[in-house]
Order: structure tokens, then sequence, then C-alpha cells
């Protein structure tokens, strides 16, 4: 009997000890449990997955995806806005589209002809398990506005570096004149393809684009060529990046929430800066350089934010678009320098 109501007492004990635990045990919705440092469980961010989905933090050191380290580890993601939707869109007649076509210039990107090559012999991105949904905040013109570039020639290309070297880590904003009439030619002579501008607007890549920015002293910062659009989620969780891409008719005119889709015929080659990416959405959001007119507003920045989905994007590339982000850890700028802000490492 004596035995029977020790055995009593301990189970009462330990129910105790169980029951005076904190509710934050690891959960495991899908594919897994988060052990000592956390793991992803399938379903968890990459491409396509959510920012909480596989688990809340491990109870010791670790985090999953999207979540935060109870001690230590990856702090919370920052506060994620999206561009602004108007209520009402314009639908243009087909005489403004024809219009603006010929104003805009498409074919300014042109494929690189040594990309197996590159993505071959390369930095890897690795790919993080805690990763957030980011926007890259561009910096401000001298009077301080902050609209996009307003390419004047086939110059995509380099308006899309020009756009990574004037959007953070970076300081300082690269001027219209600089990316147009500075970096462009230079790129048109650097790059594999018959034709230098002036006089021919032939366009470039995006891996002479940067050469040419470099060799002109605005960045020392090597450029990397990827193949996947879950290494670009994990560049981004750092630097803005570019993509460039088959442009179809479609896509002149945006959806009402700002959505790039594939129809149409292919109308030429085209240069992307990626800027910001929604995990939960599965959303790649670019800063185009047509101005402030096209493409939706993103808090005092008017106009030139568009975005892909991740499918869109992945047919893309598989039709052979090419995806190009600055190396990490970044090199201090010669001509624009980096803000007050420690060094960025890639996850």
């Amino acid at each position: 009997m004596k035995r029977l109501s020790l055995a009593i007492l301990a189970l009462i004990g330990f129910v105790g000890v169980l029951l005076a635990q904190p509710a934050c045990f690891p959960i495991s919705p899908v594919g897994g449990s988060p052990g000592t440092g956390g793991s992803i469980a399938s379903g968890g961010a990459g491409l396509g997955g959510k920012t909480h989905v596989a688990g809340a933090p491990a109870q010791t050191g670790g985090a999953s995806t999207g979540g935060v380290t109870a001690t230590g580890g990856k702090p919370p993601c920052s506060a994620y806005v999206e561009p602004t939707a108007p209520k009402t869109r314009k639908v243009h007649s087909p005489a403004e589209l024809k219009a603006f076509k010929s104003k805009v210039k498409i074919s300014g990107w042109q494929r690189d002809p040594q990309r197996q090559m590159r993505t071959r012999w390369r930095p890897t991105y690795s790919i993080g398990a805690a990763l957030c949904s980011v926007a890259h905040t561009p910096n401000a013109w001298k009077d301080g506005t902050r609209t996009p570039f307003n390419q004047e020639w086939g110059s995509c290309t380099t308006n899309a570096t020009g756009g990574i070297l004037s959007t953070a880590p970076w300081v300082g904003h690269l001027t219209q004149d600089e990316v147009d009439n500075q970096i462009y030619p230079l790129a048109t002579r650097l790059d594999p393809f018959p034709g230098t501008f002036p006089p021919d607007d032939t366009g470039s890549n995006g891996q002479s684009a940067w050469k040419a920015a470099t060799q002109l002293g605005f960045t020392n910062v090597p450029l990397t060529a990827i193949s996947s659009i879950d290494e670009l989620i994990s560049a981004m969780q750092v630097v803005s990046c570019m993509v460039g891409v088959d442009w179809y008719d479609k896509m002149f005119e945006p959806t009402q929430t700002g959505e790039l889709v594939i129809g149409g015929k292919i109308a030429g080659g085209h240069q992307l800066h990626a800027i910001q990416v929604n995990l939960e959405l599965k959303r790649i959001w670019f800063r185009n350089s047509w101005g402030s007119t096209y493409g939706l507003s993103r808090g005092d920045e008017v106009g030139g934010y568009v975005y892909m989905s991740f499918g869109t994007l992945q047919k893309l590339v598989n039709a052979g678009g090419e995806i190009d982000c600055p190396a990490s850890p970044p090199v201090v700028s010669q001509r624009l320098g980096f803000g007050e802000m420690d060094t960025p490492v890639l996850p």
C-alpha cells in the first residue's frame, strides 16, 4: 500500500512538471520537426513556401522557416509593405499601347552566350533556412524624390544595374545620364554582340552592364550569375538583383495589381531590377525603368513597381532568362560607398 501511494505521488509530480512547461513546443505540421537548431519541414520557405510554415522556434537555439530563435539567432522579419494597387485602372487603347511600345525601346536585353560557363564556375548562394519576405529601399534622388529611372535608349541593362547601385546597402543615387550615356555606351563595347552605342542602339546584357559600371568606378563588387529562384530569394535577403527575360506584348500593360503575365508575341528582351520578395503570395517585385507612369507605387516611391509570380519567372528562366546578383560580402564602392551598417553576408 505504501509503495502504491509513492507511485501515485510520483506520477502526480511528473504531470505537474509537464503542466509547468511553457506552451511553446516545436510544431511540425508537415514533414518532420525542428529539433535542436530547427529544420525546414516540407512546405517551408524556399520556392513557393510561406514564412510561417514548418514549425515554431525550437526550444534551444534554432529557428524554423521564418521563425525566431528562443535565444540569439536570427531576428524577426522586418515589416513588409506591398506596393499599392490603384482603385481604378485605365485601360489603354491599341493606339496608346502602340505609341508606348515605340517609345520604350524593348530590345535592350540580349542573352549572354557565355551564360552556361558563368553558372558552372560561380560561387553559390546557400539556401538559408530562415527566409523572410523582404523589400529593399531605393535611395532618393538629389532632389529628395523616389521616382524610378526612365531610360532614354535601349539601356534597360544599365538602368537595372543603376537600380542595384542606387539601393541599400549602397548609398547615393546614380543619375540618368550616368546609366544611359556613360555606362551603356561602354557596356555595348564590352559585350559580345555586334554594334556599339552610339550610333547602334543594340542593347546589351547584365554582365556587360555591370562590368562597365565596374570599369567606370561605380562599384568593385563582383556580379554572380545564378540559375534558380531559390538562390534569388536567398540573395535578396541581403541585396537587390536583376533579371533579363523575354518580354511579351501583354507585359506592356500590367494587371491592376501590377502583375506581369505571359501573353501575345515576344516583343524583345528586357532587364528588370528585382527589389522585393513576397514569400506568402509567391511574388518577385521589380522596379522597372520606364518612369513613374508605368506600374504601381510604394509609399513615397511613385510608379515603376510590377511583379511576376514565382511560376511566371521560372518559365521565363527556363526559356533562357538570366538572373544576376551582386556577390557577398560587398566591398565598399569606389564612387558610391555603403551606408552606416554592418557588412552584409548572405545566409
